[in-house]
């Protein structure tokens, strides 16, 4: 018997366990959720309470589905990023209960209902934790997909 625990999901239960390249992993699960609509910000508006982030120059802003109550760690505001179409976009102003903002700059093709992922390598690394703690936090109410 052996109990293989995180590694099951592609990630290694320790830097030494990666470091000793005995076996090669790929992440087997991906936080995915979806852009809820895009909202256009001129010189000097803000979003966010308490204006958190206000925009330096007309921008676009891409409203995300997920917030803390979904196990988005409200730290991720602070230099976190989303992938949207394979583009890394930074997120702003703050992580609320149900949603996130990014900064999509200019981009006009990015639209509500567009796919967003975000890298749990990444997000583990800013964040200076392990995958066993971001994936334990994501709550039973989020839906999974088994593909």
């Amino acid at each position: 018997m052996v109990r293989i625990g995180i590694s099951l999901l592609g990630y290694y239960p320790s830097k030494g366990a990666e470091a000793s390249k005995r076996v090669t992993l790929r992440p087997a699960v991906t936080f995915k959720t979806r852009v809820g609509c895009v909202q256009e910000l001129e010189r000097g508006e803000s979003i966010f309470y308490r204006r958190k982030f206000i925009a330096k120059q007309k921008t676009r802003i891409a409203v995300l589905l997920p917030g803390y109550s979904y196990g988005l760690d409200s730290r991720m505001a602070l230099g976190g990023k989303v992938i949207i179409g394979g583009v890394h976009y930074p997120l702003v102003g703050g992580i609320g209960m149900t949603n996130c903002f990014a900064d999509i700059g200019n981009n006009k093709k990015i639209k509500a209902g567009d796919e967003v992922e975000i890298n749990i390598g990444e997000a583990c690394a800013l964040l200076q934790q392990d995958e066993y703690e971001f994936l334990s936090r994501i709550p039973e109410k989020v839906t999974r997909v088994y593909v």
